[in-house]
């Protein structure tokens, strides 16, 4: 076979190489197939085991057949049927094996061709022609559509064989079971049985066999016909791609698809007079059944039942009718969708005309989808009337002869409309794929880019002038609701632009009060949206007597379901209008504070102070009560109560509570604070001082409080006046007396009263610049102190006056004021226990304020003639109290200046120590 191959290639004499090779191949396919012919083929085996089968068919008939029909035993029946299941299924694998046999072939012969397309090209003549290109797709249609189904049926047959597997591995199972049980058993009675029962499983085994071998068979022969319409889809793929540029529709082409589509309309013409004719006859003898049904004297079913058939025979011969017609109808487009195949295929198509043609094939292709669902529901219900009208020939014999007859030419007509309605949907169908060949075409052209362009603005410009409802003969397009709401859309920020410069800029330089601004700002807004509301109106075209029915449905709408909604908003314009609540004032709802935010249609907006914001109606504003903190101005009157032990000096108190609150910075002068011995009450004697603040925030309100709450402790604790808290009288009686020891007091308790004369050491301690000293000394320095009394509105310090003295407060309250570019303000207070005056003691600075007393008040003075022994012996002391006042000079300056740092204080330091040094003369023994 290599020998022979090599001697046809390698001939020289022959025309063309090409064909050298072709022949070689087809030679090399043919000998390969003779010598698979001589191997032992399928169905030789396949025969071989029915051969086999058959025997053993013929031995268990035998059996049976000399039982004779007594006491045949149930297994050679069983046995018998098994056997003609097995040889069925080994039938069925001879005929898949010669089909297996046959796929070789087509294989072999579509790889020749293939092989013979790619080295010799196409066997037609150039140019190729239009109607083979043509014929040539619908082939690869047919080729994807029949590759999807055979690729569905191989992922079935591959399903097939794993459950024909499944079921062979159980049989087998089953098969050694009783195999086994058959040799185990030792009991002769149930020898014959168990043999019996093996045998049957062994054939069921085999059954199951063979049906797995037909299975795979089956699967193999699915993939083989998958590779043969493998390759004939690669083989008109190939070809399409070598003749798609050299294609030429022909007006030879044309005229010959129009001559066969006129012998088609010639053909039908004929057809739809032959058929009218026979509507013709079928009314007569419909017509000539009724008349002598109605002259019967007596009523016949068999005349009745001959005028239903002759109805239904001229119903179905006039459907033919109409069906006819329309396939003219058909056949006439299909000639001018012919005529535009060409057009589009040899000429240049104008870009209108193309479009135009576009949007007719998808209108035609609509209408035969359509026409397809409608055709075929009525031929399904002439099937079934062909059933039903079967059903009485079944008797012919019985019927009378003009029933018959009748009957008859029923199912005729019947049979001959069910075939002219499948020639309709075929014909459908065809029209089908030409219009879509035609639409691809006319989509998939070679046009510029302009065509392109300009086919696409018409798309768009169909799009923008599409009609979508028509009022008094008015159309209204897609581009008058788009122009139409662009400009409501416009007007609504053009509408908001204009009524926030009038609310915001204009009526607040004219003087209009802010509230009545934003009234005046909404009424405004809403005029322009009802103006461009209008405008746009007008635009489109559309006129009011649109929403004539549709404003009394509103109006009915608004009186019952929104009348809550239209509540609010009447509510929201009386609110502005009577500015009781404006933006901006504190006001209490329901027990929640907070301060107006904003004035809606449909609701106030007010944030709390703790950050929450309510949203409430505006009806619920005018119909509630509402608590305005601040609708005349921002003054507003508190309290602050405090509970005091009995025994308390009650003047003391009052005079202390009044100085507390007139000295907080907050509290106005006018109306000055009101004090009140309010109640004897179950623990304490109760006062409240009533004040006045300048706020508009509650949390400002709160922390005044605060302020004053401290400021009494403070003052009360100074003056050994106790804040009661609650007490209660325990009362024991118990059976036996109780014991009572005296222990003796603290040290603290036993020591000799304060005279009142001398500074509290303890005041001096909790002084942060005495914390370095030690008991002792702060003893000393407490000895030293001088005692000032001082009435209510003396002073104690002047501003600007040298000094050279720290003053202790013990009792009382002190008001501290700067004067600056000749006005007098007031900076602080200073309560018992605290202190003034450091800078002035250690470096003899100017006083930076005055402190003029509230109250009467006691302070201790200590000067630089107290303190300089001390320093003079601890010198230690020094470095600690400059350190310490350096860094309280750096948060003053901190405070003001925003920029003092840690790293310049210690230079601070080291200058004060040397001042501290210089003004008490006092020499440096450490010579830091």
């Amino acid at each position: 076979m290599i020998r022979l191959t090599t001697l046809i290639s390698r001939n020289t004499q022959c025309r063309s190489r090409r064909l050298c090779a072709i022949l070689a191949t087809l030679l090399f396919a043919g000998c390969a197939f003779g010598q698979s012919e001589t191997k032992a083929s399928p169905s030789q085996a396949i025969a071989a085991r029915r051969a086999d089968i058959a025997t053993q068919r013929e031995s268990v008939v035998a059996a049976i057949a000399a039982a004779n029909g007594h006491n045949v035993p149930p297994s050679l029946s069983e046995q018998a049927d098994l056997l003609a299941q097995i040889d069925a299924v080994l039938a069925q694998q001879e005929i898949e094996a010669e089909r297996a046999t046959d796929l070789t072939r087509q294989l072999a012969d579509r790889k020749a061709a293939l092989e013979k397309l790619r080295l010799s090209g196409p066997e037609e003549e150039r140019p190729y022609s239009f109607l083979l290109l043509d014929r040539l797709r619908d082939d690869q249609q047919k080729s994807n559509d029949a590759l999807a189904t055979l690729t569905t049926s191989v992922h079935t047959a591959e399903a097939n064989v794993a459950r024909a597997s499944q079921n062979h591995e159980e049989k087998e199972r089953v098969r050694r079971q009783a195999k086994e049980a058959l040799a185990a058993n030792k009991d002769d009675t149930k020898a014959a049985s168990l043999a019996a029962a093996e045998r049957r499983a062994a054939l069921e085994s085999q059954l199951a066999a063979e049906q797995h071998e037909l299975r795979k068979l089956e699967f193999k022969n699915q993939q083989s016909a998958k590779q043969v319409e493998e390759l004939a889809q690669q083989f008109v793929d190939e070809k399409i791609a070598s003749i798609a540029s050299e294609v030429h529709f022909a007006r030879r082409d044309l005229m010959a698809r129009q001559v066969e589509i006129d012998a088609t309309i010639d053909d039908l013409k004929r057809a739809l007079a032959a058929d009218e004719m026979n509507v013709a006859y079928l009314e007569r003898q419909w017509l000539d059944a009724r008349q002598r049904a109605d002259q019967a004297t007596t009523p016949k079913v068999s005349i009745g039942d001959e005028v239903k058939a002759w109805r239904a025979a001229r119903a179905a011969a006039q459907n033919e009718v109409s069906l006819l017609t329309k396939r003219l109808e058909h056949m006439a487009r299909m000639k001018q969708t012919w005529q535009r195949r060409y057009v589009v295929a040899s000429e240049t198509v104008a870009s209108e005309q193309r479009t135009t043609w576009i949007k007719e094939a998808q209108d035609a292709l609509d209408a035969i989808d359509g026409e397809t669902k409608l055709q075929t529901s009525r031929l399904a219900d002439l099937q079934n009337d062909l059933t039903a009208a079967a059903a009485p020939l079944a008797i012919r014999e019985q019927l009378a002869p003009e029933l018959r007859r009748a009957l008859d030419t029923q199912q005729a007509s019947l049979q001959q409309a069910i075939a002219t309605y499948q020639a309709y949907l075929s014909s459908l169908q065809n029209q089908r794929k030409l219009e879509r060949k035609l639409l691809e075409e006319l989509q998939d052209g070679s046009t510029s880019l302009g065509e392109r362009a300009a086919r696409v603005w018409d798309a768009m410009m169909r799009v923008w002038r599409f009609e979508i409802a028509s009022v008094d003969d008015r159309p209204i397009t897609v581009s008058k609701i788009v122009l139409g709401l662009l400009l409501l859309f416009l007007g609504i920020r053009i509408s908001r632009w204009l009524s926030g410069v009038l609310g915001r800029r204009i009526l607040p330089h004219v003087g209009v009060h802010s509230a009545s601004s934003i009234a005046f700002e909404r009424v405004f807004f809403y005029l322009l949206i009802l103006l461009f509301t209008l405008l746009a109106l007008n635009l489109v075209s559309v006129p009011l007597t649109v929403f004539t029915v549709l404003g009394g449905a509103i109006a009915i709408g608004v009186g019952f379901g929104a009348q809550n909604i239209i509540n609010n908003f009447i509510s929201g314009w009386i609110l502005l209008a009577e500015r009781q609540v404006n933006i901006g004032d504190l006001v209490q709802v329901e027990g929640s504070l907070g301060h107006v935010q904003s004035i809606g249609a449909r609701c106030t907006h007010v944030r709390r102070p703790d950050g929450i914001d309510l949203l409430i109606p505006n009806s619920f504003m005018l119909e509630n009560t509402v608590v305005n903190w601040t609708l005349t101005d921002a003054h507003i009157r508190t309290t602050v109560r405090v509970g005091v032990a009995y025994g308390s000096p009650t003047e003391k108190v009052i005079e202390l509570m009044r100085a507390t609150a007139l000295e907080h910075d907050k509290v106005l002068r006018h109306p000055e604070p009101i004090v009140i011995f309010e109640d004897f009450g179950d623990n304490a004697l109760v006062f409240d001082v009533y004040f006045w603040v300048h706020t508009s925030k509650e949390m400002e309100l709160r922390i005044v409080r605060s302020d004053v709450r401290t400021t009494i402790d403070q003052l009360f604790r100074a003056a050994g006046i106790v804040i009661a808290f609650p007490q209660r009288d325990l009362h024991i009686d118990p059976e036996t007396p109780l014991e009572v020891r005296m222990l003796p007091e603290p040290e603290s308790r036993t020591a000799k009263p304060d005279d009142g004369e001398r500074c509290p050491v303890e005041a001096l301690r909790h002084a942060w610049l005495f914390k370095s000293l030690n008991a002792g000394e702060l003893e000393q320095l407490a000895h030293a102190a001088r005692r000032r009394e001082c009435a209510a509105g003396d002073e104690v310090v002047k501003q600007d006056e040298p000094g050279a003295s720290l003053f202790v407060v013990n009792q009382g309250l002190l008001r501290v004021t700067v004067r600056k570019n000749g006005s007098t303000r007031r900076v602080g207070q200073i309560v018992p226990g605290q202190f003034f005056g450091e800078m002035c003691l250690m470096t003899g600075e100017c006083r930076t304020a005055t402190v003029t007393a509230a109250i009467d008040s006691v302070v201790y003075e200590i000067d630089n003639k107290m303190i300089a022994p001390l320093l003079q012996e601890r010198p230690d002391i020094v470095r600690k109290l400059s350190q310490v006042l350096a860094a309280r000079r750096a948060e003053m300056d901190a405070t003001h200046a925003k920029h003092a740092t840690a790293s310049a204080q210690e230079p601070r330091a080291v200058d004060l120590r040397r001042r501290i040094y210089a003004f008490l003369h006092i020499s440096d023994k450490r010579k830091s």
